[in-house]
C-alpha cells in the first residue's frame, strides 16, 4: 500500500488482463542501498534479531509474574506498555530481512525510524518501569519476583540502548541512475 508521503515515486501503468485495464503502480523513485559491506550487514542483522528478540522476551516475561510490584501504577503502566515498541521493532526485524540490494525511499525510511524511534521510546519503558520497581523494592523490600522485574527492566534497557546504537549500520545511500534501472 502507497502511503500519501510516497505518491509521487509511483506511477500508474494499466495492464490488459483478460480484456480489463488494471492499475498497476509502478516505481519510479530513488533506490537506495546499504553503506556497510555484505559481512557488516549479516552480522548486523543477526545482532538486531538478537537484540529484538531480548527485547521481547524482556517485555513478555513480567506480564507472567505475579508480583506485588505489579499491583503498582508505576511498574505496571510501563510493563504493559512495553510490547508496543517491541512489536514496532519486530516489523523493522522484518523489513531488514526482507531488504535487497536496492531498497525504495519508503522501505529505507520505515526501516531506518522503527530502530530510532521505537528502540528510544522502549529504553523511555524499561528506564520507568526500572525507577518504578526499585522505589517498590525500597519501600517494601525486594523478593525474588521482584528482583526478576528488575532484571528484566534492565536487561531490556540495554537491549534497547545498543538497538538505538547500532542503527547506524543502517544509513543507506542512493544508488546512481544507471544502476538502479538495470
Amino acid at each position: 500500500m502507497i502511503s500519501r508521503q510516497y505518491v509521487k515515486d509511483y506511477r500508474v501503468d494499466h495492464a490488459a488482463e483478460s480484456g480489463r485495464g488494471k492499475a498497476v503502480p509502478v516505481y519510479t523513485g530513488v533506490y537506495y542501498r546499504f553503506c556497510a559491506g555484505d559481512a557488516q550487514l549479516r552480522r548486523a542483522k543477526r545482532r538486531f534479531c538478537v537484540l529484538v528478540l531480548l527485547c521481547a522476551l524482556a517485555a513478555l516475561l513480567p506480564l507472567l509474574l505475579d508480583s506485588e510490584a505489579t499491583r503498582h501504577l508505576s511498574v505496571l503502566l510501563p510493563l504493559v506498555a512495553a510490547p508496543l515498541p517491541v512489536f514496532w521493532l519486530l516489523a523493522g526485524l522484518r523489513r531488514l530481512w526482507t531488504a535487497g540490494e536496492r531498497v525504495t525511499r519508503e522501505h529505507r525510511d520505515k526501516l531506518h525510524d522503527r530502530f530510532a524511534v521505537w528502540s528510544l521510546a522502549l529504553l523511555a519503558l524499561s528506564a520507568a518501569s526500572v525507577v518504578g520497581e526499585s522505589v517498590f523494592c525500597v519501600r517494601n523490600g525486594c523478593g525474588a519476583a521482584e528482583a526478576a522485574l528488575l532484571a528484566c527492566g534492565l536487561l531490556q534497557g540495554g537491549a534497547s540502548l545498543l538497538l538505538f546504537r547500532e542503527k547506524k549500520v543502517l544509513r543507506m545511500e542512493e544508488v546512481p541512475p544507471r544502476t538502479a534501472r538495470s
